[in-house]
């Protein structure tokens, strides 16, 4: 709703909630929202480590259709940092996954 300082702090404490679960779904969820957030809050380091980690949860559980919500962050986290090539790259593996898939059980196909 507009206010990324609200949307970090509800991410830390889903981040601390579900620290000592097997519950790595939401994890993963909570690190791609609070990508979201840092971003807006110009924390861009931590935004690029958060939706890394949330790429890596949905690699490691096979649901790449759900990776492409946080690289499709990293892509704009590129941009945003002038960095287009990588962007671009980001974009493509993106792309790729759409040519044999949707984006049907994605967090966000609207965002993506």
């Amino acid at each position: 709703m507009g206010d990324a300082s609200a949307a970090l702090n509800y991410c830390q404490q889903a981040l601390e909630t579900t620290s000592n679960m097997k519950e790595r779904y939401s994890r993963a969820v909570a690190l791609t929202i609070k990508g979201h957030a840092l971003v807006e809050l110009e924390q861009l380091q931590a935004a690029k480590e958060a939706y890394l980690q949330a790429v890596e949860i949905w690699r490691d559980n096979d649901q790449y259709f759900l990776a492409v919500d946080p690289i499709s962050g990293l892509a704009r986290l590129a941009l945003h940092q002038d960095q287009p090539a990588q962007a671009l790259e980001l974009v493509e593996e993106i792309l790729t996954h759409l040519e044999t898939n949707s984006l049907d059980g994605t967090l966000d196909p609207y965002w993506i």
